[in-house]
């Protein structure tokens, strides 16, 4: 099982990586011949041209939030995925009870407060803030199925976790 997820997650990564060097060899910054690498500088240029020509053509709900609390909510997201590689990380290793802490403590219903949920939510639309319900629960359901190793279970509610963050992604973005 454990090389299963192995696999699923290297082809997401490999495909990720291969989209993001598609896209930045098309802007002509990498030599997809010339072995070139590319720098971190090279895709913050990258993101930021494509950030300019899609805030035009992005759909997604523009959520207009203070600069502090815009940059504490984009740190928390990416807290929230480290933590969904940590957990991925400790399932694959069989340590249920690993990853039932950090779904909990860092995603969870317990963790409301440490993510700033009420001052955020004021400025959510109420789909955002029923997205991000939907993800604390789904979170406290995983670390139940974890600690009782329920790993079929685990998987089910990991999938409603990362769900909830996809389709937020997809119909909003913070500016």
């Amino acid at each position: 099982m454990g090389k299963g997820l192995q696999n699923i997650l290297g082809g997401f990564l490999l495909l990720a990586g291969i989209g993001t060097i598609a896209a930045t060899a098309q802007q002509g910054r990498i030599s997809m011949h010339g072995g070139d690498t590319p720098s971190m500088a090279s895709h913050i240029q990258h993101r930021e041209s494509v950030s300019e020509i899609s805030t035009a053509t992005d759909k997604r709900i523009a959520v207009s939030l203070p600069l502090t609390l815009r940059e504490h909510m984009l740190a928390s997201m990416r807290d929230h995925l480290e933590t969904i590689h940590a957990i991925l990380k400790a399932l694959n290793n069989g340590k249920f009870d690993e990853a039932a802490r950090l779904a909990e403590s860092k995603l969870g219903m317990s963790s409301l407060g440490l993510h700033g949920a009420k001052r955020a939510g004021r400025y959510m639309p109420e789909g955002m803030r029923r997205a991000g319900l939907a993800l604390h629960k789904a979170a406290t359901r995983f670390a139940l199925k974890a600690q009782e190793e329920d790993l079929p279970g685990s998987y089910r509610a990991l999938e409603e976790m990362t769900a909830t963050c996809v389709a937020c992604h997809a119909a909003y973005r913070v500016r």
